[in-house]
């Protein structure tokens, strides 16, 4: 069973070759517009964000998929999710192949808490994928919280 963990929609976050993948699926229109909001804000601002990521993490990430979805269908208030194996918890030396790991970023919850400020928005879509990025290296929700990041 892979790990999950997911950065949760509130009021009160703070922010103090990657293969990327960029899917979606048709959003269901729910409570409050996201027509306005194109893909392309999420595409780029993803793409920047792992093209600034510092060498050494950059280096490191092998076999992670980041995705666009609308939402998580089991829980819809999430902006992210990163499903697979900490780096830090794999056997080294291991010919055991699996799946890449995910990260999710979810594009309604988003829209709906930020979308009215193209710039805020930017800025959530990038703490929430580097927020999950920090799981895939190992960080966990109460670090993130300590340094500003949960």
């Amino acid at each position: 069973m892979s790990p999950r963990s997911g950065i949760r929609r509130t009021s009160e976050r703070r922010a103090p070759a990657v293969s990327s993948e960029h899917f979606e699926r048709p959003l269901v229109p729910r409570a409050g517009s996201i027509a306005g909001v194109t893909r392309d804000i999420f595409d780029r601002t993803i793409q920047r964000t792992l093209d600034e990521l510092p060498a050494q993490f950059r280096d490191r990430l092998e076999n992670v998929e980041v995705i666009v979805d609308g939402e998580n269908p089991d829980e819809p208030d999430l902006y992210g999710l990163y499903e697979g194996v900490p780096l830090p918890e794999r056997m080294t030396g291991s010919t055991d192949m699996q799946g890449p790991d995910r990260v999710w970023v979810y594009r309604r919850p988003l829209v709906e808490d930020f979308g009215s400020d193209p710039r805020k928005l930017a800025h959530e879509i990038r703490v929430t994928l580097l927020h999950e990025l920090a799981h895939y290296f190992g960080i966990d929700d109460a670090r993130l919280t300590e340094l500003g990041w949960g």
